[in-house]
């Protein structure tokens, strides 16, 4: 378990100080909202995480990609120690009609480290024909 929360940051954030701001973020809304923090995340993420990880990594999910028909958007971040930047790129090529953006200086939460880059690109990609 020491060694799964020695690892959180790394596997979500490419910076540290993004990922601490963001959770702040957050804790400030579940305050606000008077909702604990174990509602939304289990005490052992990490370890489930990691866990989840490796059990995915040794099954082979990707034929089911074929059925996706609609255009997609993959984003992933460079950075990514979760779900890496081959791993989106396997999706990508998978899923018919799709794109694929990978963000530099970007883990796990896209949308939190890269906000206006992850904005910019959805709001492209779901106003294009």
């Amino acid at each position: 378990m020491q060694f799964a929360m020695s690892q959180f940051s790394e596997i979500y954030y490419a910076d540290g100080a993004v990922g601490a701001a963001y959770n702040e973020q957050i804790r400030k809304a579940l305050s606000a909202y008077q909702v604990p923090l174990a509602s939304i995340a289990p005490a052992n993420e990490p370890a489930t995480v990691l866990i989840q990880t490796a059990k995915c990594a040794t099954r082979d999910d990707s034929s089911k990609l074929a059925q996706i028909k609609c255009r997609t958007l993959v984003i992933n971040g460079r950075q990514d120690g979760l779900i890496t930047p081959a791993a989106a790129q396997i999706v990508q090529k998978g899923i018919a009609n799709s794109e694929i953006l990978l963000l530099d200086r970007c883990g796990h939460f896209p949308f939190a480290e890269r906000p206006d880059a992850f904005t910019q690109a959805v709001l492209k990609f779901v106003s294009a024909r």
